[in-house]
């Protein structure tokens, strides 16, 4: 099951920010391990679209498909992250996106 999101600019390059930081855990059990490699599976497809955006940044929305399991583990790092790390337009910026998320996951 694939779940399709239209994320702006600024959001992706956020959630970029948030997987890089977020990919340096080392993993030491079972479920950190799974946690992890499917971490580092949304960061390769995040990181891919940020590339392309950079190529010809046109300041339109970019859709996003995303598998169930991948979009659950985007919207719970979007929770759980750091609320310190980033500023008040930043944190409405992803809480924008996650509740998006959210519809789309219920």
């Amino acid at each position: 099951m694939k779940i399709t999101i239209k994320i702006d600019p600024e959001s992706l390059f956020l959630v970029q920010s948030i997987l890089v930081l977020k990919r340096s855990i080392f993993a030491r059990t079972l479920e950190e391990k799974v946690n992890q490699s499917m971490t580092l599976e949304l960061f390769e497809m995040v990181t891919k679209k940020c590339f392309a955006y950079s190529l010809s940044r046109n300041g339109k929305n970019i859709s996003f498909q995303l598998k169930f399991h991948l979009a659950k583990l985007l919207f719970d790092l979007i929770t759980n992250q750091n609320k310190t790390a980033f500023g008040h337009y930043e944190q409405n910026k992803l809480e924008i996106l996650k509740n998006d998320l959210h519809q789309k996951l219920v």
